[in-house]
């Protein structure tokens, strides 16, 4: 079971070649939803401190087999071909990535609900942002307080919003970004690079204010090309489903 859980700790990499996928080996979206199963029962067995009970660590390594309908043979095929074509490892922890960092948000909000925080939506847009041509272009926003909107000390934002991308270079990284301007004059940058593989996947920004500094204001980009580009790059960037949280500690 312990050398099952410690593949994902070793990335070896091997040269990448282009023969056919075996059967025997689950398909990326496949190898997306057990690898997320994985950390997830990793993590119980270590909440549970499971190191020494065996019985209970194999309960939960079946029951990651009997979940995706998939055997032992199946699994270690599919590791061991994976280990050798990094590209499509890469992509497949491009998807594991996104999805356990959103369940540890939801964990992390569903504490919000207790009585000493709370949760105000500052932002949220339902209209889709396009873009169409790549040229050190940016979408940017920028918040200030009004009459429904206070900054607190020590406040934390999230940004979410879902991004697919066409014809965007792999070598080309695009981020998200948000800018805190306190009171006193200084600032604070936070970004994240975009996943760009998959429309479906949220893409997470959290960031906390400093609890000494009163905000005055916040700002950012929701697609930013840290790299600068001479001539434009025919390209379609849809940006939708945006949503800017304020958590306040009270």
């Amino acid at each position: 079971l312990y050398h099952f859980f410690g593949f994902i700790l070793i990335f070896t990499l091997f040269s990448c070649n282009r023969e056919k996928t075996p059967s025997i080996v689950l398909s990326e979206d496949n190898m997306t939803e057990v690898l997320i199963d994985v950390h997830v029962v990793e993590a119980m067995a270590r909440y549970s401190h499971l190191k020494d009970n065996n019985q209970r660590a194999n309960m939960y390594f079946n029951y990651v087999l009997a979940k995706n309908d998939i055997t032992l043979a199946q699994l270690d095929s599919s590791i061991a071909w994976y280990a050798k074509h990094p590209d499509s490892y890469i992509r497949v922890y491009d998807k594991v990535i996104p999805q356990l960092e959103k369940r540890l948000e939801n964990i992390k909000l569903g504490n919000t609900t207790l009585p000493n925080k709370s949760i105000n939506t500052i932002w949220e847009r339902k209209n889709e942002y396009e873009i169409t041509v790549l040229q050190n272009q940016n979408l940017s926003f920028r918040i200030e307080e009004n009459a429904s909107i206070r900054f607190f000390v020590n406040d934390e934002f999230l940004l979410k919003m879902q991004v697919a991308c066409t014809n965007v270079p792999e070598e080309l990284q695009l981020f998200m970004q948000i800018k805190m301007h306190y009171t006193d004059g200084s600032e604070a940058l936070f970004e994240k690079r975009i996943v760009s593989t998959s429309p479906s996947l949220e893409q997470l920004l959290r960031v906390q204010s400093d609890p000494n500094k009163k905000i005055t204001y916040i700002d950012g980009d929701l697609c930013y090309c840290p790299i600068k580009i001479e001539s434009p790059i025919p390209t379609n960037i849809r940006i939708f489903n945006i949503d800017l949280v304020q958590i306040t500690n009270k």
